[in-house]
């Protein structure tokens, strides 16, 4: 009996670690959500990549941290069916991706083009 009460014990002590832990991962110290967290990374290897200016990339932050924001929502969306789900990320993300060659010159288009036709598509 004794063992029992312990390993339930055990077992809520796990669920609740687990469940502060996930907290903390989905922020970091400055209080960021992991999709802004992410889309941040995304922007600094899309700034790279094509050498962005200070305009392109205030305007190319805000296209993917909307991106990774409504990406969540539906992905946390329990009434959506789960093919549905993934049709509804493919749209956001399409649609994010054209704002972001939106706002891209000729030569940065090029260089995009070029590496979606090698197979290494550039992160929205």
């Amino acid at each position: 009996m004794k063992f029992a009460r312990l390993n339930s014990a055990f077992a809520l002590l796990a669920v609740l670690s687990m469940a502060s832990l996930s907290t903390a991962w989905a922020q970091d110290g400055n209080g960021r959500s992991a999709e802004e967290i992410l889309a941040r990374q995304r922007v600094k290897q899309l700034t790279s990549l094509f050498q962005l200016n200070p305009e392109q990339k205030g305007k190319v932050e805000v296209i993917v941290l909307d991106e990774f924001k409504q990406v969540a929502q539906v992905k946390g969306d329990d009434n959506i069916p789960l093919q549905d789900k993934f049709a509804k990320q493919d749209a956001i993300r399409t649609e994010s991706k054209a704002k972001i060659k939106a706002e891209l010159t000729s030569e940065q288009l090029a260089k995009w083009d070029e590496l979606e036709k090698k197979g290494k598509k550039p992160k929205k």
